[in-house]
């Protein structure tokens, strides 16, 4: 076998390894991201305190009441969502419709929805 087979059989495999490494990453990223945004307050409280202890070291009495603050918090949050969300939902269909009255015909069958207003986390009954 020549010698640039040889080195283009490794420039393959090289680049096959980043490709299959950036993808891997790449789902491993969404999927964290996916997860965060579906969690429950209780849920997100936790991770939140989980890194503010790798950074601040709480002692064991410390952490339960940075749970519970935190824990109230998200809670609080994810009331607010869910209360504003319908406003937010009707600004973004006035917007569109705003939008779809400047375009002409050619133009307003390209044209996209605005994406949904996110879902609010629900709140949890304590």
């Amino acid at each position: 076998m020549s010698r640039s087979k040889a080195l283009l059989g490794i420039f393959l495999i090289f680049a096959f390894g980043v490709a299959v490494g950036f993808a891997l990453s790449v789902r491993y990223s969404v999927n964290r991201i996916r997860g965060v945004a579906s969690s429950t307050p209780e849920q997100l409280a936790a991770i939140t305190v989980y890194r503010l202890n790798q950074k601040v070291r709480f002692t064991p009495d410390q952490h339960t009441e940075a749970l519970r603050i935190v824990t109230e918090a998200e809670r609080r949050i994810a009331g607010e969502q869910a209360r504003i969300a319908p406003a937010v939902a009707d600004i973004t269909a006035r917007a569109h419709q705003d939008v779809a009255r400047l375009l002409n015909p050619e133009q307003l069958k390209d044209l996209p929805p605005f994406t949904p207003a996110p879902t609010p986390r629900q709140p949890t009954e304590e």
